[in-house]
């Protein structure tokens, strides 16, 4: 068992002091400050949450959850907690004895008026504090708590469920973990090899709360699922029906992976899923044994794919028309290309031809990496512009895909 902390050991003048908190926290609110953290190593909560010396225990709410993972939630409201004497920065301190970094926000409930009495975590604040931080960050800290302090919130329901939320809502493990082709304990070794993507997230993108499933293993900010089932792109693609002479059009295959923006299975806002059976077989295939991909490298591709639609997701449009898929997936197909060119050069030849073999929609990137358009565009747009059937009859025909000019030129002309 891990020693726990005692705030009166790790006093500082430099951290928060317990004037400060008896000012700050003198108020009926709902007014939160989160802790997370991963540990290997137990920790005994019971000694913990003893340790902060709060008398009301519905003002501390303590959560263990699976492979580590700590939660804690302190309530900045009401006297009891001005009355301890709790002093804010030796718990962060002292929760930084047993973990090696804490996740930390300023965090309230926000009620949703559809009348079915939900609410939903909002956050004030957010970091990330270690060791060789906590001076710093403390001192910021104590400044947005000031202000998160005076802050009115409109709903003012103290909810002792934020740990639970936090858990279930944002630290979702997986969506179909049942299967008798593939581990998943296979799938997951083969995510913890790929780190350092690169990718810079616009913050619109992430999940409400999303710091909170930040571990410095994970591959991103954004919760990665897994889904055993064997998606085809006809079950994915079926919102609408978009008329005979462009059925050939739409992909027969399996499904490596998806982005959504939308909640699914207990995950709530943008996530990635991953199917680990169909990226298994897909190494197995005889192209891709021909190209020597193997599975590490298709989930590599797969996994930059998805994350190329996270960075185009600004408005959260939803892709109803084969138009606008066909836009979407060949741009993020290109960026996956841009990635491998830039940052894996090793392996862009191969990725390159593994696009090739793709249906003809996701076979459009590499004309749109060779036409070098710029995606932004089309982040930017609505994503439903009434000309995208005209920039699709024109572009997918053997004539205009020979000449990168003209496809670029049919780019920036829709989306002008």
């Amino acid at each position: 068992m891990m020693e726990c902390f005692n705030p009166a050991d790790y006093a500082s003048a430099e951290l928060i002091d317990n004037q400060t908190i008896d000012e700050l926290v003198y108020t009926e609110s709902s007014h939160h400050l989160v802790i997370t953290g991963w540990s290997e190593r137990s920790i005994d909560l019971n000694e913990l949450s003893s340790s902060l010396d709060i008398p009301n225990e519905e003002r501390v709410n303590c959560f263990r959850g699976e492979n580590g993972f700590y939660c804690w939630v302190l309530s900045l409201s009401g006297k009891s907690i001005a009355n301890t004497k709790c002093d804010l920065g030796s718990i962060l301190e002292g929760c930084l004895r047993c973990l090696k970094y804490i996740n930390v926000a300023l965090a309230y409930l926000e009620k949703q008026g559809d009348g079915k009495n939900k609410s939903i975590i909002r956050y004030y604040f957010h970091d990330i504090i270690t060791e060789s931080n906590k001076k710093q960050k403390i001192n910021i800290l104590q400044v947005k708590t000031n202000e998160f302090i005076s802050e009115t919130i409109e709903e003012k329901v103290f909810c002792p469920t934020l740990c639970e939320d936090i858990v279930n809502h944002y630290l979702a493990l997986g969506i179909d973990r049942a299967s008798t082709c593939v581990n998943p304990e296979d799938a997951n070794g083969n995510l913890s090899k790929l780190k350092d993507n690169n990718f810079d997230f616009p913050s619109n993108v992430l999940p409400e709360f999303s710091l909170f499933n930040y571990h410095l293993d994970n591959l991103s900010k954004l919760p990665i699922l897994l889904s055993f089932k064997d998606i085809q792109h006809t079950e994915l693609w079926k919102s609408q029906d978009w008329g005979a002479e462009y059925e050939d059009y739409i992909p027969k295959t399996p499904v490596f992976g998806y982005y959504s923006s939308h909640d699914e299975d207990g995950c709530k806002g943008p996530h990635i899923v991953l199917c680990p059976l169909n990226i298994k077989n897909a190494a197995n295939e005889e192209d891709a044994v021909k190209l020597d991909i193997d599975e590490l490298l298709i989930y590599k591709i797969v996994l930059i794919h998805e994350l190329a639609h996270a960075m185009m997701d600004k408005n959260h449009v939803s892709l109803n028309s084969l138009f606008s898929r066909a836009m979407e997936e060949s741009l993020a197909n290109m960026i996956t290309l841009q990635w491998f060119e830039k940052f894996d050069h090793s392996n862009y030849k191969k990725v390159k031809s593994f696009i090739e073999t793709q249906p003809e929609i996701y076979k459009f990137g590499i004309n749109q990496f060779e036409a070098g358009v710029d995606w932004t565009k089309w982040r930017d747009s609505k994503k439903m512009h009434k000309l995208l059937k005209e920039w699709f009859d024109k572009c997918f025909v053997p004539e205009l895909l020979e000449q990168p000019k003209k496809v670029r030129a049919e780019y920036n002309r829709v989306l002008k």
